[in-house]
């Protein structure tokens, strides 16, 4: 993935860039089968209206993953549930705009 200053992103609602300092939860969460177990990860942007985090996986492919924190340590390989993008793009187009137009009709 190119350098990418997701800070400058359009960020559409409920999406919003965060530096959040989420990485140790998801860490604390992950059991040793989950696809992240052990990938370096880096929290970037949250939604404000539930517990998804977008995260960079700078050494993985694909290099960007939605996880759904659930605020305690899982035990199954699926949980926390996790969707890859394989670029930015990918993830505006497919994640984050059909969230904000829903977000935006008030569903």
């Amino acid at each position: 993935m190119s350098k990418v200053d997701f800070q400058k992103i359009g960020w559409l609602a409920p999406w919003f860039f965060s530096l959040s300092g989420l990485e140790s939860e998801l860490r604390r969460e992950l059991s040793p089968a989950h696809a992240l177990f052990q990938v370096k990860a880096l929290a970037i942007a949250r939604r404000k209206d539930d517990d998804d985090v977008l995260f960079l996986l700078p050494e993985h492919q694909p290099p960007l993953a939605v996880v759904h924190l659930t605020w305690h340590r899982e035990v199954k390989a699926d949980w926390p549930f996790t969707t890859f993008y394989a670029s930015i793009e990918d993830f505006i187009e497919q994640r984050m705009k059909p969230d904000h137009y829903t977000h935006a009709a008030g569903k």
